[in-house]
């Protein structure tokens, strides 16, 4: 780790800024090669998180980052056997639904069990 070390943030209303590198936490996804970190903006103090690249966040570590790891949700690989994808009409249909609650209302009558 290297004393006073900075790290390069990039809040999504101010811009880029520096933060102690030991403020950052990087956040390395398991089973993917994807990093992101999250961070506070040093002028408006918000927390943020922001994807990276690994070798960006490997020189954080070094620089003195906190490291954490999170997995995608499981739910996120089930799939119904043999069900049919989601097309464009499908969503386009279920946003009309749920901006006019009467359609609504009839399509969630028409699934109830009799």
């Amino acid at each position: 780790m290297t004393e006073g070390a900075v790290a390069l943030v990039e809040c999504p209303d101010c811009g880029v800024g520096r933060v102690a590198a030991t403020e950052v936490t990087l956040r390395g996804c398991v089973g993917r090669d994807a990093w992101e970190y999250r961070a506070r903006c040093p002028w408006c103090r918000t927390r943020f998180v922001a994807p990276t690249t690994a070798s960006a966040a490997h020189a954080a570590l070094g620089a003195g980052a906190r490291l954490e790891y999170w997995e995608l949700p499981a739910e996120l690989a089930e799939r119904p056997a043999g069900g049919p994808r989601l097309t464009l009409d499908d969503v386009e249909r279920t946003a009309r639904l749920l901006a006019d609650d009467a359609a609504l209302h009839a399509a969630l009558r028409g699934l109830a069990p009799h």
